[in-house]
This record gives structure tokens, C-alpha cells and sequence, in this order.
């Protein structure tokens, strides 16, 4: 099975579009990263304010 991309030289050159976006991207990372571990942290605490507001909305 051949490939869909290549790399055509060994130390390829980005454009500036891809500089951007990686650039915007490893800014959010760190961001992203606390969110996700925020997320991990209280996810039992979450779980049960969904299940609250599911039971105050039927009240």
C-alpha cells in the first residue's frame, strides 16, 4: 500500500501560514493542558452537578 504524502527533502521548509498555526497552537498547549488535568480533578464533582441540575430542573 503506497502512501497519500511524502516528504520530498529531508529537512523540509514551513510556509509562513504553518509557522502561524504552530506557533498559535503551542501558545494554547499550555492552556489546553490545564484544562484537561481541571477536568480529570473534578470530574466526580462534575458528574454530580449534572446529575443535580438534571434533578432541580424536574422539581
Amino acid at each position: 500500500m503506497a502512501m497519500s504524502w511524502g516528504q520530498g527533502e529531508l529537512f523540509p521548509t514551513a510556509n509562513e501560514a504553518e509557522i502561524q498555526r504552530t506557533k498559535f497552537l503551542l501558545g494554547k498547549y499550555k492552556a489546553m493542558t490545564m484544562l484537561m488535568q481541571d477536568f480529570e480533578k473534578f470530574e466526580e464533582e462534575l458528574r454530580q452537578v449534572a446529575i443535580d441540575g438534571e434533578a432541580a430542573r424536574r422539581i
